[in-house]
């Protein structure tokens, strides 16, 4: 399992107290492969659509980098997580997911009608790297409810009184929504291998 930010990380370890979890970084910059077993991204998104509201379940078929590189993620492990989800009661969403460079914020009606439905900055990274794949994300902002890029740097940003009704309700959102993602690797890593009928 990966984690991208320390809040992932942390909220993952509580889940999957036996789990190998590593954290990443935001955009996994330094993230190699240890191994060829399968790794799974779990976290944090942003909806880049008005459908999706903060705390809907993203298991993306596929990731897509900036420049139009798609990477397919295994579809047993798409498979397994989205049994897990439903088992769970979160109705999961599929499709694209962008992995962008830099944090999105703002303004994303550039997006609305695009093939991506969710964005993150560290899947295709992993993806390029690894032979199967997947991500598990519940997304946090949206366009309706974005969040300031100053928050990839927390210690700074609450420091500015303008983002503090954004600190209040990241401190209530952003911790269950980590652990629902968590919980749904955790369920979707004890329901049978289907590519394996085990």
């Amino acid at each position: 399992m990966l984690a991208a930010s320390r809040l992932e990380y942390w909220c993952t370890r509580l889940v999957m107290p036996d789990q190998s979890v590593v954290h990443c970084g935001i955009g996994a910059p330094e993230w190699r492969p240890s191994s060829q077993r399968p790794a799974i991204l779990v976290g944090l998104a942003g909806a880049l659509g008005h459908d999706l509201p903060s705390g809907s379940v993203i298991i993306p078929s596929t990731v897509v980098d900036e420049n139009g590189r798609e990477f397919e993620c295994d579809q047993d492990l798409v498979s397994r997580m989205t049994v897990a989800a439903t088992l769970l009661g979160w109705l999961p969403h599929h499709g694209a997911m962008l992995t962008s460079r830099s944090m999105v914020s703002g303004d994303r009606s550039h997006f609305f009608g695009g093939p991506c439905v969710a964005v993150d900055m560290e899947a295709a990274t992993v993806a390029g790297a690894i032979e199967r794949f997947a991500s598990v994300r519940v997304v946090l902002d949206t366009p309706s409810r974005p969040i300031s890029n100053h928050w990839l740097q927390p210690s700074r940003a609450v420091r500015q009184p303008r983002l503090w009704s954004e600190l209040l309700w990241l401190l209530w959102a952003a911790p269950q929504y980590a652990v629902r993602a968590a919980r749904v690797v955790d369920m979707g890593l004890r329901v049978p291998d289907l590519r394996r009928g085990r």
